[in-house]
């Protein structure tokens, strides 16, 4: 083989291989780069996704304990109707009304497990909240015994178990959502 020829396909071949390397550099660097932004984009999911489920428990929250002091309020010797009105008033309906604001954000954020468990979680409060206001309606009623009648509280207790029993579940799956895979 004539040297000329020789040194000419040398050259090709190394042109070739060149190419070809920097061709495989530049699709790993493409395939890194995707997985880098996935990898980004999941974490900012994640990151929102608790922001929005922290944003929805805290009013969930406030409303679960101003439930709380209504429930106390209704064991008390003699209970004062004014102060529960107030407590639900204050501490109960706003949190509620924040609180199915931010189910919004969850129905947004999801996935679809978080936002039926928040729904669900949503709808045992206003249940709760519900016999609340039916209690504090039959003892401003019955001003001569001053006591809530047994099956109202025992509707109320039975509501006040179910939201916790909710509040468990949405929290076990925010953190399921939140850890991912």
């Amino acid at each position: 083989m004539d040297p000329g020829w020789a040194a000419m396909m040398g050259a090709l071949v190394g042109a070739i291989a060149t190419s070809s390397a920097g061709v495989l550099t530049w699709w790993s660097l493409r395939w890194q780069q995707g997985v880098q932004v996935q990898a980004e984009r999941e974490r900012w999911l994640r990151e929102k996704q608790r922001a929005t489920y922290s944003d929805f428990l805290d009013a969930t929250q406030g409303a679960v304990d101003g439930l709380e002091s209504v429930g106390r309020g209704f064991s008390a010797a003699t209970p004062d109707v004014t102060d529960l009105y107030e407590c639900l008033g204050d501490e109960v309906i706003p949190h509620v009304i924040s609180a199915r604001r931010k189910l919004a954000s969850v129905q947004i954020d999801g996935p679809a497990s978080a936002e039926v468990a928040a729904r669900k979680l949503h709808r045992s409060v206003n249940t709760c909240m519900m016999a609340a206001m039916r209690g504090l309606h039959a003892l401003a009623n019955d001003e001569e015994n001053a006591r809530l009648p047994v099956g109202l509280r025992d509707t109320f207790d039975e509501t006040l178990r179910g939201v916790h029993s909710n509040l468990r579940d949405f929290t076990q799956v925010a953190r399921t959502v939140i850890q991912g895979p």
